[in-house]
C-alpha cells in the first residue's frame, strides 16, 4: 500500500468515544487516524468529548461531528481502510449497508466499549457485518465465539488489552500516586440498579459511608451533567435522588475523567462498571456490590472468584479488596503480549487487495424488520435536519415508551 493506512473510528456516545480514542493510541506508527462523533441520539456533548479523550492522542479539537448523510460521504470519499464503528450495536448493521457491492470496502472492526460479559445477543447478532469483533480477554474470546457459533456469525474475535487500562498501569508507575489516597469514589450506572428505590438506598448507603469516615469524602462521579446523554438510557439521576436526602458535607458529586479521581483514591464501589478495571489497573481496592443480587441482570456475575465482591457494609466499615490474580489474567489482565488484535486487522488488509467478501446480513426475520426500523431512527436519526425531524424525534420518544413498558428490545 503506496499511501498510509487510513483509519476512521466511528463514535456515538462518551463510553464509546474514550474506548475508540485510547484503541487508535495503539495502532502501528505511520497510520493515519480520524475520529468522528456520529450526531444522533445519545451523542456525548463537547464537555464528554473532552473528559473521554484525557490521556489519548486526541484532543476535542480533533474530533469530526457528523450526521448520517455526511457520515455515507466521508466514508465514500475519504476512503478508509479500516472503519471502526465504536457504537452502540443498533448503528452498526446499518453503517456496514453502506458498504455492500464495493470491491474496495474497507475493512471493519467492533466491539464492546469496556466489560462485554455477560454477553448479550444482540450485540454480537448486530455486529455480524463486521470482520472482527474486538474483545479484551480470554474469557470474553471464548465467550462472545461461543455466542457467535451459536448465531452463525461469522467475524473473526481478537484480543485486545482494554486501552484505557494500559493508560492508568502506565500512569499509576510513573506519576508518584500517594499508596493512599483520601477520597472513596463511586461509579455508577445508568442500568444497574434498575428500580429507583433500590438507588435511593445505595445513596444512603454512601452517605452512612461518609458519616463514619469525615475525614474521608466520598464521591458519586457522575458522567453526564443536566441535559447530557450516556450510552444506555437508565435509572433515576443520583443528583436528584440527593435532593430528597440528609446528605453530609463531605459525599459530593463531581465530573471529570476517572483516572483523575483515582489518583487520589483510596477505594472504588460500583455494582459492575469498568471503573473497577481501572482501579485494578491504578492498584486502588475496590468493592463489587451484591447488595441488590449476583447475576447477568446486575452484570456482577462476571466478577465471582475476584476476591471484589462485597456489600454496602463493607463500604460502611472501610473493608476494601484488592483482586484475586489468577481471576485477574483471565479477565482483562492478560499479558500485553497476548494481543492479536493488530496483526489481525493487518492480515485482513494483506486479504483486503484481492477483495473482502460483502458483509454479512442480519436474517430476513420479520422480528429483525421491524427491529431494524426502530434501530435505524434511533442510531443514525436520518431525517435530522430536515422537516420531517419533529415527526422523528415523536415516533423515537413514542417506540422508547413501548419498548420499556412491552418490547424490552435492546
Amino acid at each position: 500500500m503506496s499511501r498510509s493506512v487510513r483509519f476512521l473510528a466511528v463514535t456515538d456516545s462518551d463510553s464509546y468515544v474514550k474506548w475508540a480514542g485510547s484503541l487508535a493510541g495503539r495502532l502501528p506508527s505511520g497510520w493515519s487516524a480520524r475520529l468522528v462523533v456520529l450526531e444522533a441520539q445519545g451523542a456525548p456533548s463537547e464537555r464528554q468529548v473532552t473528559e473521554a479523550l484525557t490521556r489519548t492522542p486526541f484532543s476535542v479539537d480533533d474530533v469530526e461531528r457528523v450526521d448520517a448523510r455526511s457520515l455515507r460521504r466521508l466514508v465514500a470519499e475519504w476512503a478508509p481502510d479500516v472503519l471502526l464503528l465504536a457504537t452502540r450495536a443498533h448503528a452498526v448493521p446499518h453503517v456496514v449497508r453502506w458498504l455492500e457491492g464495493r470491491p474496495d470496502r474497507p475493512v471493519v472492526v467492533t466491539g464492546v466499549a469496556g466489560i462485554a460479559l455477560p454477553v448479550q445477543w444482540y450485540d454480537v447478532n448486530l455486529r455480524r457485518g463486521a470482520d472482527l469483533f474486538v474483545t479484551h480477554s480470554h474469557r470474553e474470546v471464548e465467550e462472545i465465539s461461543a455466542v457467535a457459533r451459536r448465531h452463525e456469525v461469522r467475524h473473526r474475535t481478537t484480543l485486545a488489552t482494554l486501552p484505557f487500562l494500559a493508560h492508568v498501569r502506565a500512569s499509576a508507575a510513573t506519576d508518584g500516586r500517594p499508596a493512599h489516597g483520601t477520597s472513596v469514589v463511586f461509579a455508577p450506572q445508568s442500568l444497574v440498579p434498575a428500580a429507583t428505590e433500590d438507588r435511593r438506598r445505595l445513596l444512603q448507603r454512601l452517605a452512612d459511608a461518609a458519616r463514619a469516615r469525615p475525614d474521608r469524602r466520598v464521591v458519586v462521579k457522575l458522567r453526564a451533567q443536566a441535559g447530557e446523554s450516556e450510552a444506555h438510557r437508565g435509572g433515576a439521576s443520583y443528583v436528584d435522588l440527593a435532593h430528597d436526602l440528609d446528605l453530609p458535607s463531605n459525599l459530593v458529586f463531581a465530573d471529570g475523567p476517572m483516572a483523575e479521581h483515582l489518583e487520589d483514591a483510596a477505594a472504588l464501589v460500583t455494582v459492575s462498571s469498568s471503573a473497577v478495571l481501572e482501579a485494578m489497573a491504578a492498584d486502588v481496592p475496590a468493592v463489587i456490590l451484591t447488595d441488590f443480587g449476583i447475576d447477568d441482570a446486575h452484570m456482577n456475575s462476571l466478577f465471582v472468584g475476584s476476591r471484589l465482591l462485597g456489600t454496602t457494609d463493607d463500604v460502611v466499615a472501610g473493608r476494601f479488596h484488592r483482586a484475586d490474580t489468577r481471576w485477574a489474567a483471565d479477565n482483562y489482565f492478560h499479558d500485553d503480549g497476548d494481543d492479536t488484535w493488530v496483526q489481525d486487522v493487518e492480515d485482513l488488509l494483506a486479504r483486503r487487495a484481492a477483495g473482502l467478501p460483502e458483509p454479512a446480513r442480519l436474517p430476513r426475520t420479520l422480528g429483525n424488520r421491524l427491529r431494524s426500523l426502530y434501530y435505524r431512527h434511533d442510531a443514525l436519526q436520518p431525517w435530522r435536519g430536515t422537516p420531517l425531524a419533529p415527526l422523528e424525534r415523536l415516533m423515537l420518544w413514542l417506540a422508547h415508551v413501548a419498548n420499556r413498558k412491552v418490547l424490552h428490545l435492546r
